[in-house]
């Protein structure tokens, strides 16, 4: 259950949650409301306000003496040690130097910083706020335990092929036209060789929906069509790309389309796995979004094991840039539980064929008669 933390020196008050990995791991919420104010009678202030969290949230009251730079401290320590999921922010006027050195202190877990005054103000936007955050959850969870539902079959028999190939001629010419042996160290790992790969596509190309489609899918095309006709290109588009930049490095990957469990749901996502020898694992490289996912002991994670984390109950961390842990990624988080109830590769990069990974009971619907389907995670996912 969520708690309201208030701190009565000059004066904090927190609505607090529980952080990701207990959300996660516990199926709780995991959502702060954090609110500044200098007003000194905490208690009767906030009475208005902690009526209508009350059956939602919970109450704690935390009294603190009135020494305000050690009060920040304790909440600092509070913060680095919670990492909560996401935090919104709402401040007096008269708290917003104690406001501001709190947002500077802690950018990556602010979703937003408002100021409001009047408490009627409060009233009204409380109870719209909470049920967001209700519906979001709600929607999560729903999310979830479609995936817990629908699972694969390992004893399925039907075998996937797949041929990312490239002629030695075609990745000679990729290689020398991004000058990627500047990128790639070749006495590092595999995973670090792809994520500098990664960090080039997703620096050089943003995401976008392009309104024209590019005459063809290979790097170089793909390349150049962003610097003379459209800027910025879709997953799909992105996938294409990096997949063949990767090809051509050596590193063996594949195309990956995660899909939704409803038909009637158009939005998929795409990305590529990344095949790596060290570890014997397949990992997910999203340079759509510049983000990668992590378990709790720092291993590079796959699509497939996200379900699985999902299902499972078990914490992974979002890295945007590759590197940063995010916290507050409710939405991709929410939105890959979604997109990870079945998936789709092209068998090689003629996109004419697609191998699937269906649940029990499900067919790929997204295809027609052009693709292998299988229930086996194992076969699916093999090397």
């Amino acid at each position: 259950m969520k708690k309201i933390i208030i701190f009565s020196i000059a004066v904090i008050t927190i609505f607090s949650a529980c952080n990701k990995v207990d959300y996660i791991a516990k199926g709780e919420n995991k959502f702060d409301l954090v609110f500044i104010t200098t007003n000194k009678d905490a208690e009767n202030y906030w009475a208005p306000l902690t009526t209508l969290v009350d059956e939602y949230f919970g109450t704690v009251i935390i009294p603190l003496n009135s020494d305000s730079t050690k009060a920040m401290m304790q909440l600092q320590k509070m913060m680095d040690e919670r990492k909560p999921a996401t935090m919104t922010l709402f401040f007096t006027s008269e708290a917003a130097n104690i406001c501001n050195i709190f947002c500077s202190n802690n950018k990556e877990k602010i979703s937003m910083s408002i100021p409001i005054d009047d408490i009627e103000q409060w009233k009204q936007i409380l109870p719209e706020y909470m049920q967001a955050t209700k519906d979001f959850y709600s929607e999560y969870e729903k999310r979830v335990d479609l995936l817990t539902k629908n699972g694969f079959n390992d004893a399925d028999t039907t075998q996937c092929e797949w041929n990312y190939e490239l002629t030695a001629e075609e990745k000679e010419k990729i290689m020398n036209y991004f000058q990627l042996d500047t990128l790639i160290n070749d006495k590092k790992e595999t995973w670090q060789k792809a994520l500098a790969i990664g960090k080039f596509v997703s620096t050089n190309i943003p995401h976008g929906n392009q309104k024209t489609q590019p005459l063809a899918k290979d790097a170089i095309t793909l390349w150049e069509f962003t610097k003379a006709v459209e800027p910025a290109i879709n997953c799909r588009l992105h996938s294409f790309f990096t997949s063949q930049l990767l090809t051509s490095a050596g590193i063996k990957n594949r195309i990956l389309t995660c899909l939704p469990y409803d038909s009637t749901d158009g939005d998929c996502h795409v990305v590529n796995i990344v095949w790596i020898p060290e570890q014997k694992k397949w990992a997910m490289l999203d340079t759509d979004q510049s983000i990668i996912v992590v378990d709790e002991n720092g291993t590079p994670l796959s699509p497939f094991e996200m379900r699985r984390q999902y299902t499972e109950g078990k914490h992974f961390t979002i890295l945007s840039n590759y590197t940063e842990p995010i916290d507050n990624m409710d939405y991709y988080t929410s939105y890959m539980a979604k997109n990870t109830c079945w998936f789709a590769s092209p068998v090689d990069y003629a996109d004419t064929i697609q191998n699937c990974l269906v649940p029990v009971g499900m067919k790929p619907w997204a295809y027609k008669n052009n693709y292998i389907s299988t229930q086996s995670e194992i076969e699916f996912s093999k090397e």
